[in-house]
């Protein structure tokens, strides 16, 4: 060793486990680039992008980040609802065999796709052909044939160009995309972000993506101007309608005003930690606010659907509510720590070469959770109260079954929602 009298060999555990965010923001829309999904960090580099000043998505974003704060990143997902469909009709029969050698077809994407009229061909014959020839091409699919041949995109995303020719006539319609399988799309290629925006405003397609969004542990923050939604009489609109599901993911904002509410909310509370802000009482730059009579406000509250309006001079969203009737702040919590505790025990099994079945080693699993909800309590979700608990079975109380499956059971945390202050009833006495 020579001179050397201390030698000192130092092995890192720094590996960290993959930490789910809670403030980057999903933008979902249709657009023309390619790209199933983008990252942004402002507005204005999607127009040195190539998106237009008109484009939906681009002024969903314009209304995130004119939130203040804003979050400090975005992504937007493709979600082209004018996927194209064309149902075609040979228009010959060759039942007379006039048309014998003559071809019909369509040129799709730029290749041509045809059938060469065969003696004693039908107009059902004819259409198969073609549609044998159709299915033949990349980029898309043949649904029917036999008068008609139905074609569509091979992708929700993607839509396809066509130019007819003799003896066939066209005739184009638009396919709802399926948003359930767009969404696990875009989590294949990029699964960091939390919440969800979008420019969709149909009442089938809102309804399709709180139902994707509701099992995946994030939040999506709709826009509605569905008048049904304020209408006593009405019991079928949108809101009543995620209220009958009990969805507690969805944030629906109810505008008269036509804003981007639900974008706007998003942007703002994505900047909070989970846990220290509630969603209601915020002013969201950018964002018209709606005009509601008494009668409107109250049935929009009981429908459990939030809105923004004008309060003492200044402009506020109200109720922070999900269709369930769960205040948006506590699930963002609940999300949060569950997000936490699952990786700090991940990381106490992956940072010891073993964690024994011991009374320390069920020590070294509660400890995590432990701390997950301090910082709970440092942000304001918690109450630091003797109902923050931790606690899980001794190791000789462990069935021995579950000893010899490695299984540790009943390690369980109790603690109490610190809740938020929305409404104030104040009552005085003044006297001479």
């Amino acid at each position: 060793m020579g001179t050397t009298v201390v030698d000192v060999s130092i092995t890192r555990q720094t590996a960290a486990v993959t930490r789910a965010g809670f403030g980057t923001p999903l933008l979902l829309g249709p657009y023309s680039k390619s790209e199933l999904i983008l990252e942004y960090t402002d507005a204005s580099d999607m127009l040195s992008d190539g998106f237009l000043a008109t484009d939906a998505i681009y002024l969903e974003a314009v209304t995130l980040k004119s939130q203040s704060p804003s979050p400090n990143k975005f992504k937007i997902g493709k979600l082209d609802s004018q996927a194209m469909a064309v149902n075609v009709s040979p228009t010959v029969d060759n039942a007379a065999d006039a048309n014998v050698g003559q071809k019909v077809g369509l040129e799709i994407n730029g290749t041509l796709a045809e059938y060469e009229i065969q003696a004693g061909d039908s107009a059902s014959e004819i259409a198969d052909g073609l549609a044998a020839a159709i299915g033949a091409l990349p980029g898309v699919a043949t649904t029917s044939a036999s008068p008609d041949v139905g074609i569509l995109s091979d992708s929700a995303s993607t839509r396809f160009s066509y130019s007819g020719f003799a003896l066939v006539t066209a005739i184009e319609q638009t396919v709802t995309p399926n948003i359930a399988t767009s969404i696990a799309a875009i989590r294949d290629l990029d699964d960091g972000w939390y919440g969800v925006g979008s420019t969709l405003r149909s009442e089938a397609d809102l309804l399709a993506l709180a139902t994707a969004i509701e099992p995946l542990n994030r939040i999506c923050s709709l826009t509605t101007y569905d008048a049904g939604v304020w209408d006593n009489a009405v019991s079928d609109d949108i809101a009543s309608q995620l209220q009958t599901l009990g969805f507690v993911r969805t944030c629906l904002q109810v505008s008269n005003a036509g804003g981007n509410d639900g974008t706007g909310i998003l942007g703002r509370m994505l900047t909070t930690t989970p846990g220290s802000a509630t969603w209601a009482h915020k002013n969201l730059p950018g964002v018209a606010a709606s005009k509601f009579t008494a009668g409107e406000l109250t049935t929009i509250e009981s429908k459990n659907a939030n809105y923004y309006r004008p309060l003492g001079g200044v402009n506020a969203t109200f109720q922070g509510f999900s269709p369930g009737g769960e205040y948006l702040d506590v699930m963002r919590l609940v999300d949060w720590t569950e997000a936490r505790i699952t990786e700090g025990v991940t990381q106490v099994l992956l940072a010891n070469e073993k964690v024994p079945y011991t009374d320390a080693g069920i020590e070294l699993i509660k400890t995590p959770i432990r701390g997950v909800l301090r910082r709970g309590v440092e942000n304001g979700g918690f109450v630091d109260n003797e109902n923050l608990t931790v606690t899980a079975p001794k190791a000789a109380e462990v069935a021995t079954n579950d000893k010899a499956n490695r299984l540790l059971p009943d390690v369980k945390f109790t603690a109490t929602l610190a809740g938020a202050i929305h409404t104030v009833i104040i009552k005085g006495t003044v006297s001479l």
